[in-house]
């Protein structure tokens, strides 16, 4: 009995040993895959702009048709180099090595940094394949959401200010240019930051500039990304510099265009005719500066009547208050220049009271007219 039950045991060993050498095998063969048929894809990756190659981007090749990807160097992934070129062996493909003409082939470029692009081709029935990326920015670019400038023209030592919010906290640069040259500029990291002031003159030495038109280039990069935004659109223009001392108020007009019969400019206390339609006075205001080379400019004009009343000025009602409560002042800026129209349409008899004031240091006042 014993040696009948020593007999079957090694039977039984042997079987177990051959079924463990069986596994054995079939392990190795399922770990171990052989290659695919070669088939070659390559191309090169470049920038948002087009045109400029890219090296060091991730580029993932996946069959859909199978769901495997393109091994490379023991990763799901080839790296653009040599000026932005790619390439990969489909025959690599795992966990799937099979693949035929017709085939959805993806391949997503993706260089970490918020840009990338994905795109689909048909795999062609010869191979090399070349197929080309163009990255584009996945992430949102900086935005100016506010941007003023306070004078677009200036007359040294006046000044203008520029004042920039970004949508986001970038790495601002705002400069002053000319020809291509930073005259004068401001930079730091901020999302809102302070209106910076510009006096006409060179950063350097303090000097003024000479007359001209200056451009404003505003740039925003984000601090992570790189991405930015740039604004250059904007100018200020900087007037001949003010030579000596302006004791001259500047002076205003007005004329009457669509009264006929009346004098142009009409004289102060003139009252005009009698009209049943709405009556257009046009108001101009000028700073010669008195026998100066330059004046310093008309900063205002401040408008008063009789009684108080609702005019129409360059398109918008407002109110002229009553003399001595108060004034309707017209600053001399980008949306009212030299000149400005008042259309008064009120029935009955209105005098309007007016005057400019300059920009000296010490402001010279026009005489009061009616």
């Amino acid at each position: 009995m014993k040696k009948r039950a020593e007999k079957e045991m090694k039977g039984k060993v042997k079987v177990i040993v051959g079924a463990i050498v069986l596994i054995m095998i079939l392990g190795a063969t399922a770990i171990v895959q052989a290659p695919g048929v070669s088939f070659t894809i390559y191309g090169q990756v470049f920038d948002t702009d087009g045109t400029t190659p890219v090296d060091g981007v991730k580029v993932t090749v996946k069959n859909l048709e199978t769901d495997s990807i393109v091994r490379v160097d023991h990763e799901n992934y080839a790296i653009t180099e040599n000026g932005g070129y790619y390439s990969v062996n489909l025959g690599n493909l795992e966990p799937d090595s099979t693949h035929n003409e017709g085939d959805r082939i993806q391949i997503t470029a993706d260089n970490g940094a918020g840009k990338s692009n994905t795109t689909v081709v048909s795999r062609a029935a010869t191979s090399p394949q070349q197929v080309d990326l163009i990255l584009k920015a996945t992430v949102s670019l900086p935005t100016i959401v506010s941007y003023t400038i306070s004078n677009h023209s200036i007359k040294p030592p006046q000044t203008t200010s520029i004042d920039v919010e970004f949508s986001e906290t970038v790495d601002y640069k705002i400069a002053i240019e000319n020809d291509n040259t930073t005259i004068y500029d401001w930079v730091g990291t901020a999302k809102d930051p302070q209106a910076m002031v510009w006096d006409g003159t060179y950063e350097t030495n303090g000097t003024p500039v000479p007359p001209g038109v200056y451009i404003v280039n505003v740039t925003g990069t984000n601090t992570t990304t790189g991405l930015c935004v740039v604004n250059n659109t904007e100018k200020i223009t900087v007037e001949p510099q003010v030579v000596g001392v302006d004791r001259i108020p500047p002076t205003t007009s007005v004329t009457a265009p669509e009264l006929t019969g009346e004098p142009s400019p009409i004289p102060s206390s003139h009252i005009l005719n009698w009209s049943s339609a709405p009556v257009t006075l046009k108001f101009l205001r000028t700073d010669t500066g008195g026998g100066m080379q330059y004046g310093r400019g008309v900063d205002y004009t401040n408008l008063s009547a009789s009684t108080q009343i609702t005019v129409n000025l360059n398109g918008t009602q407002v109110t002229i208050p009553k003399i001595g409560t108060g004034n309707l002042t017209i600053y001399k800026d980008d949306t009212f220049g030299d000149s400005f129209n008042v259309i008064v349409s009120d029935e009955g008899s209105t005098t309007i009271y007016y005057y400019s004031v300059d920009k000296n240091e010490t402001p010279n006042v026009e005489s009061m007219k009616s």
